[in-house]
């Protein structure tokens, strides 16, 4: 998320009731990106993004679930390289089963791989 400190400081200098009414609007508006599941030559929602690691299961592909905690069914989910860490792995996924309001389900051919994933 942007920080709205930084916005906080821009609108400073600004009569209260405006400042307090932009300040509202972009903390909302920073608060509620997110991508949501386009349909065909449709624009996405907007794009709110979670980040999640998991290790994929020690067996080849054996099903595995890695915990969300977003609180709802996420729609979009792909691997990512975390470039701080040496070593960091993007393997191939496939969804298991589909996304419930808790867990993510997926399986791999790649074994005890540590992964992350932005999840929307």
């Amino acid at each position: 998320m942007a920080d709205s400190g930084q916005i906080k400081a821009y609108i400073g200098g600004l009569e209260s009731s405006l400042k307090r009414a932009l300040t509202n609007i972009f903390e909302y508006v920073l608060a509620n990106l997110s991508f949501g599941m386009p349909e065909h030559q449709k624009r996405c929602t907007n794009f709110q993004l979670y980040r999640l690691t998991g290790t994929t299961s020690g067996t080849a592909n054996q099903e595995f679930s890695v915990a969300h905690g977003l609180g709802r069914q996420p729609v979009v989910a792909w691997t990512v390289y975390d470039l701080a860490l040496v070593n960091s792995e993007a393997p191939v996924l496939t969804v298991a089963r589909a996304a419930d309001m808790n867990r993510l389900y997926f399986k791999s051919a790649s074994t005890g791989a540590t992964f992350v994933i932005f999840v929307g």
